[in-house]
């Protein structure tokens, strides 16, 4: 997939570059997840695109355009989400990470 989108977005012409980041979010802490965002909300601009996968719903928060894709029992499906469904994934998390807190 990373390869597609890739391709698709060279076509804007020679000097666009693109950065794709596979995983390794879940290793790091608060701190180190907020400044590994930071660097990447610095490197991408109009003529970058900086797309990360991720399963951190923190990480779908730091950014502009998420795509949310979810396994169903009929396959995959894929939804662009608005910004007021990402501060409610967000906020899910937050809820769910504190109830497991209070257990």
């Amino acid at each position: 997939m990373a390869l597609a989108i890739a391709a698709l977005h060279s076509r804007s012409g020679p000097a666009l570059g693109s950065l794709f980041l596979v995983g390794g979010f879940a290793a790091l802490d608060t701190t180190a997840l907020d400044s590994a965002l930071e660097v990447l909300r610095t490197r991408s601009g109009s003529d970058r695109l900086v797309m990360v996968i991720s399963h951190l719903h923190a990480v779908a928060e730091a950014v502009d355009d998420v795509l949310l894709v979810e396994r169903t029992a009929a396959g995959s499906s894929a939804l662009w989400l608005t910004p007021d469904e990402r501060e409610e994934l967000a906020q899910a998390d937050l809820a769910s990470g504190l109830q497991a807190l209070a257990r």
